[in-house]
C-alpha cells in the first residue's frame, strides 16, 4: 500500500556530501551531487523532521517496480542529523552511504556514513543558489576570501575560508532561497569559532 503523502517534502544528504537519489538504469539507490537542473529522484514526506524517531518513506520521481526499504529516522548524537534503520529487520540494521555510489543496508551501527541531513526544498534550493556563482556571491567579511558555497564531507559546508556544520544552520541557509535576483541579504551562519555574517547577493 502506497503511504500517505502528509507534510512537507524532503532529500537526504549522505555523509560524502551526496544527494540520496535513484538510478533509473538499475532501479537501485544511489548518491549524485547537488545539480540545480533537477531534483534528486528519492524524496519523502515528514511534518518534523527535528524531532526523530518518525518514518521514512521514499518515493521515487520516476517509478519503477523494485521496492525500497521501509525505514525510520531515529536521533544521532549531530545537531539536525539523522540515522535511518530499517524498520523490518532485526538486529537492527541502517542504511549507509558510499561515495557517489550505491547504498547498503546491513550496518549495525551509526558512524559517519549512516548519518544523513534532511533537506527541505529552501534548503535544496538554497545550496543551489549558494553554490553557482552565475546565481549568487557570497563573502563573510572584507579581509575574508569570498567564494561559492561547497558541501565537504562530514555534513560541512565551506565559504572561502568559513566552515561550518550544516545541520546548525540549515534554517538559516534557507533564507537564501527566497532572494529575489538583484538584491542582497546578510545570512549569520553558525561556526566553530561562534557567529559569522555572510552577505549573499543574487546575480
Amino acid at each position: 500500500m502506497t503511504p500517505t503523502a502528509s507534510g512537507q517534502r524532503y532529500w537526504l544528504l549522505d555523509h560524502f556530501g551526496g544527494m540520496l537519489d535513484h538510478d533509473v538504469l538499475h532501479d537501485r539507490m544511489t548518491t549524485r551531487p547537488i545539480a540545480g537542473q533537477t531534483y534528486p529522484g528519492l524524496f519523502f514526506y515528514a511534518e518534523d523532521v527535528t524531532a526523530p524517531p518518525f518514518d521514512v518513506d521514499l518515493r521515487k520521481i520516476v517509478s519503477l517496480p523494485m521496492p525500497l526499504p521501509a525505514l525510520r529516522a531515529v536521533p544521532t548524537d549531530h545537531t539536525g542529523l539523522i540515522a535511518l534503520a530499517l524498520r523490518d529487520t532485526r538486529p537492527v540494521t541502517y542504511l549507509t552511504s558510499t561515495l557517489f555510489d550505491h547504498l547498503h543496508d546491513d550496518a549495525t551501527e551509526v558512524r559517519e556514513w549512516e548519518r544523513f541531513l534532511p533537506v527541505s526544498e529552501a534548503l535544496l534550493h538554497a545550496l543551489v543558489i549558494a553554490s553557482d556563482t552565475r546565481l549568487s556571491t557570497l563573502s563573510s567579511g572584507e579581509d575574508a576570501t569570498p567564494g561559492p558555497l561547497v558541501i565537504e564531507h562530514g555534513h560541512h559546508a565551506r565559504i572561502g575560508d568559513l566552515a561550518f556544520p550544516l545541520g546548525e544552520n540549515a534554517e538559516r541557509l534557507e533564507q537564501i532561497a527566497t532572494l529575489p535576483p538583484g538584491t542582497s541579504h546578510t545570512v549569520t551562519l553558525m561556526t566553530r569559532n561562534g557567529p559569522r555574517d555572510t552577505l549573499v547577493r543574487r546575480v
